[in-house]
């Protein structure tokens, strides 16, 4: 039996349903176009801002165990150079009062290196770090002890500074 064409009217037409878009009204889908596009905005939004802000975690973590370390160690190699420049100037003084002088920078500059030490130790230190820093230590040590030992010495014998030519 074949099945007679006819127009499909109000009641042979078959039901709507709700899942398929194209039945809903207009002002409904540009509603739901709107929500569905605020809801995604407000995600990424929520997502950039953490995002950010770990960033700014990892940023803030990198600069007190990377950059304040690199900071202590350049007024330590700064301390240390002056030292030596003042040890220098110390052997080359001229006289009596330059040698005092020079004597009172040397151990100011021995003072300014332990405080840069002391303020790089603060930072906290690892296992490397701390080897070198100890590394560090003694060979300040020793050469201190060769200014104390055999350069400032040079004073009791009357060679202060350059002998005259």
């Amino acid at each position: 039996m074949a099945v007679p064409d006819r127009p499909l009217t109000a009641v042979n037409r078959p039901q709507q349903s709700w899942l398929r878009l194209g039945d809903w009204p207009v002002s409904t889908k540009i509603f739901s176009a709107v929500m569905v596009t605020a809801i995604v905005a407000l995600g990424v939004g929520v997502l950039g801002i953490v995002r950010i802000q770990q960033l700014r975690d990892r940023a803030q973590d990198q600069y007190h165990h990377g950059a304040m370390p690199l900071i202590h160690l350049d007024a330590i190699r700064n301390a240390t150079l002056l030292l030596r420049n003042d040890i220098t100037a110390y052997c080359l003084a001229a006289d009596a009062a330059a040698l005092t002088k020079q004597g009172d920078k040397v151990a100011a500059d021995g003072k300014a290196v332990t405080a840069a030490m002391d303020a790089y130790r603060g930072d906290g230190l690892d296992a490397v770090r701390t080897r070198r820093v100890a590394t560090y230590q003694q060979a300040l040590e020793r050469y201190q002890g060769l200014f104390t030992s055999t350069l400032a010495p040079v004073e009791r014998f009357g060679f202060v500074g350059l002998p005259n030519a």
